[in-house]
């Protein structure tokens, strides 16, 4: 496996703060992700093309990210229902070879983690775009939240991009809900 190189970078985001990230040289590293083993923020070099205001947007929403405190327990939680619906649906599978009744039990019980799961990944996203837009006081985010979902290069399956992710419209609207309610 070959190893990239970590480009340090500094921005000033606003009264004087500054934020530390990292390029990615990858070709196919993601736009930009809190690296939790590392405690770094890294892009790739798309993000180097944006503009200085929506740069500032995004590194603030990666920072959502790594300064919710709960946020390990919370991932790890995810990990966690995502095992159980796996567990699940295998027993669930057993159990109908078997001609058992217990599949109903299981398909229940796997259904009940999955949407866990998805809540507790969307709960995740929803923090960090909450304090983007309260960071920044306006929608930027979503703008570039919806550019990278539409790009025809956007590698991303339909599991990052729906399941592991909100929609962009769901975001716009809790982004659009945080806005009103600040003003």
């Amino acid at each position: 496996m070959e190893k990239y190189k970590l480009i340090p970078r500094k921005l000033e985001l606003s009264r004087g703060e500054k934020q530390e990230y990292y390029l990615d040289e990858n070709p196919k590293a993601n736009f930009a992700e809190y690296r939790k083993k590392d405690k770094k923020i890294c892009v790739n070099k798309r993000f180097e093309e944006l503009p200085r205001k929506e740069k500032i947007a995004v590194l603030y929403h990666e920072r959502g990210h790594s300064n919710f405190y709960l946020w390990e327990f919370f991932h790890n939680l995810a990990r966690f229902f995502y095992l159980f619906t796996v567990l699940s649906l295998s027993c669930f599978i057993i159990f109908m070879i078997a001609e058992n009744l217990f599949w109903i039990i299981f398909i229940i019980i796997g259904i009940f983690f999955f949407v866990s799961f998805v809540s507790i990944n969307y709960l995740l996203e929803s923090i960090a775009d909450v304090y983007s837009v309260a960071k920044t006081n306006n929608n930027t985010l979503i703008k570039i939240i919806k550019i990278e979902y539409s790009r025809k290069k956007n590698k991303k399956s339909w599991w990052a991009k729906y399941i592991l992710h909100p929609s962009p419209d769901l975001r716009e609207k809790i982004m659009g809900l945080i806005l009103k309610w600040k003003k």
